[in-house]
């Protein structure tokens, strides 16, 4: 049996008689996110738990989006402003984007090297803040 293109969180292999059977041999990524309005974006979606966060999003090549964001939400909605409040976590463009999504654990992307904590336990309560589910996935090649 081979199944194409399926999401990261797939019940299938529980479905298996042996689920220890199961064999990727391909994991593509055909989804990219690129927040061009940090304040909007990050007000438009929600997020899993009731919390605040600021992220200092360093961004170089649109320098507009830089700066310290305060983050306060939860799952009946959520506002994004500027904020000069100390950061909880340092950041970058496509870290932004992968957390928009919500497709990848903060504390996975810190342990990469890819967010820097200032505030201690704030990555994780940005892993129960930023989380979704499912997991997202594209349908489409594009």
């Amino acid at each position: 049996m081979v199944a194409v293109d399926r999401p990261v969180d797939d019940p299938l292999r529980w479905r298996l008689p042996d689920a220890r059977r199961l064999r990727i041999r391909q994991l593509s990524d055909h989804l990219w996110v690129r927040v061009v309005d940090v304040g909007e974006a990050l007000s438009a979606r929600t997020y899993g738990t009731d919390d605040a966060l600021v992220l200092e999003l360093v961004d170089d090549f649109r320098p507009a989006n830089g700066g310290r964001w305060l983050v306060e939400g939860g799952p009946d909605g959520s506002t994004c402003a500027p904020t000069d409040r100390a950061a909880d976590l340092t950041l970058g463009a496509p870290e932004l984007g992968a957390l928009y999504l919500g497709g990848v654990a903060v504390s996975t992307m810190a342990a990469a090297g890819r967010v820097r904590e200032h505030t201690n336990g704030a990555v994780h309560r940005a892993d129960a803040f930023f989380a979704v589910h499912p997991s997202p996935w594209c349908t489409t090649h594009f």
